[in-house]
C-alpha cells in the first residue's frame, strides 16, 4: 500500500514527528492558561497559543475552533495594550494618501 494519501504522508509513517507534535499540544494546553494571567509572559503565551490553533485550524480543518480560541485571548488585555498592538499591526499596512492630479481644463474635474 502507497504511503502517501493525496500528497501528505500517512501518519503511520511518522510516528516520532507525530507523537513530538502530540506532547507539544498537550504541554501547551496546559501551560497556556497559567501563562496567560502573568503579564510578563502573555506575549509568549498567546504566540504558543495562535501557533497552535493555527495547526489546528490547518491539520484538522476546524476553521472555527481555532478562529474562536484566538479571539478569546482579547480579553486578557488592557484597552491600551490592544491599541499598541493594533496600532503595530496596522503600521506596515496603512494606507498612504493617494495623489490626485486634475486637468485644470476639465470643469467636471475641478468640481470634483
Amino acid at each position: 500500500m502507497d504511503s502517501k494519501v493525496h500528497g501528505i504522508e500517512n501518519s503511520l509513517s511518522c510516528p516520532v514527528i507525530y507523537s513530538t507534535v502530540t506532547y507539544a499540544t498537550l504541554f501547551v494546553e496546559i501551560v497556556l492558561p497559567f501563562l496567560m494571567w502573568f503579564r510578563a509572559a502573555r506575549p509568549y503565551a498567546v504566540a504558543m497559543g495562535i501557533s497552535l490553533h493555527l495547526w489546528i485550524m490547518i491539520a484538522m480543518t476546524i476553521p472555527v475552533f481555532g478562529i474562536l480560541m484566538v479571539t478569546t485571548y482579547i480579553a486578557f488585555y488592557r484597552d491600551e495594550e490592544l491599541d499598541e498592538g493594533l496600532d503595530w499591526i496596522r503600521k506596515p499596512i496603512a494606507l498612504r494618501p493617494a495623489r490626485v492630479y486634475v486637468d485644470g481644463d476639465c470643469g467636471l474635474c475641478m468640481r470634483a
